[in-house]
């Protein structure tokens, strides 16, 4: 289910995640070592929300990209 959120994330134009991954690849990251990077930041940013539930998703906070 990760996985499948991942790979529609990063083919997303203007994704937060998906200018991460881009970053990642560009850095000479491998494009599976870049999509569990990737993986690994949704689980981070998913537990943050959970225990911290008046906050609200920005994607800025996320990737520190202007994409959204």
């Amino acid at each position: 289910m990760l996985y499948l959120a991942a790979r529609l994330r990063i083919s997303l134009e203007g994704s937060a995640i998906g200018a991460y991954y881009q970053r990642l690849v560009a850095r000479g990251l491998k494009k599976g070592s870049a999509l569990m990077a990737v993986m690994r930041k949704m689980l981070t940013v998913a537990a943050y929300l959970l225990r911290h539930e008046q906050e609200e998703y920005d994607p800025h906070k996320v990737c520190g990209s202007g994409a959204g």
